[in-house]
C-alpha cells in the first residue's frame, strides 16, 4: 500500500510547491484584507502600539500592503522565493512579538471581558506560517508559476514540467 502511494506522489513535488503558493498566497492575501478593511491601518498601529512595536503606524501599513500585494503574487507564482522570504519575515515577527507570550495553542483573537482588550491567542498558527513560507521560499515556486516566465533573473530553479 505504501509502495503504491509512493509511485503515485513520487514526481511530484512540483505540484506541492503549488499547493504550498497558493494556499499561503490565499491565506496572507486575506490577511492584508483584513489589516486593511476590517481592522483598519489605523486600528492594527493601534495594537501595535501596545505591545510596544516602534513606529506603529508604517508598521501596520508594512504589513498589510506586505501580506495584501504578496499574497496574490505568491498565488500567480511571481517573485515566490523572495516574497515568500518576506512573509516569513513578517511573520515571524508576529510569532515573537504578539502570540509567543500566549502559549503554544492558537484560541483565536478573543476578547478579555476584565479589561476589554483582544488577545492574540497562542503562536502554533503564527510559526506554521512562518515555516511554510521558508520552505516554499527553498523549495520555489511549483508548478504554473509566472517565475518560470518572468524577468530580472528571478525564475525557479524548477522545471514546469516537474
Amino acid at each position: 500500500m505504501v509502495s503504491k502511494i509512493e509511485g503515485i506522489l513520487q514526481g511530484k513535488s512540483s505540484l506541492g510547491g503549488l499547493i504550498l503558493r497558493v494556499s499561503l498566497g490565499t491565506i496572507f492575501l486575506l490577511h492584508g484584507f483584513a489589516v486593511f478593511f476590517i481592522y483598519t491601518p489605523a486600528g492594527m498601529a493601534g495594537f501595535m502600539a501596545s505591545i510596544g512595536f516602534p513606529l506603529p503606524l508604517p508598521s501596520a501599513w508594512t504589513v498589510g500592503l506586505v501580506h495584501l500585494i504578496g499574497g496574490p503574487l505568491l498565488i500567480l507564482g511571481l517573485w515566490t522565493r523572495l516574497g515568500a522570504l518576506a512573509q516569513a519575515g513578517l511573520m515571524f515577527v508576529a510569532t515573537v512579538k504578539v502570540h509567543l507570550g500566549q502559549g503554544f495553542f492558537m484560541t483565536g483573537i478573543i476578547l478579555d471581558a476584565s479589561t476589554g482588550q483582544a488577545i492574540a491567542g497562542g503562536y502554533e498558527y503564527a510559526l506554521a506560517l512562518t515555516l511554510a513560507s521558508l520552505a516554499l521560499a527553498f523549495t520555489g515556486p511549483g508548478l504554473w508559476a509566472l517565475d518560470h516566465y518572468a524577468p530580472f533573473g528571478l525564475r525557479a530553479r524548477v522545471s514546469p514540467q516537474q
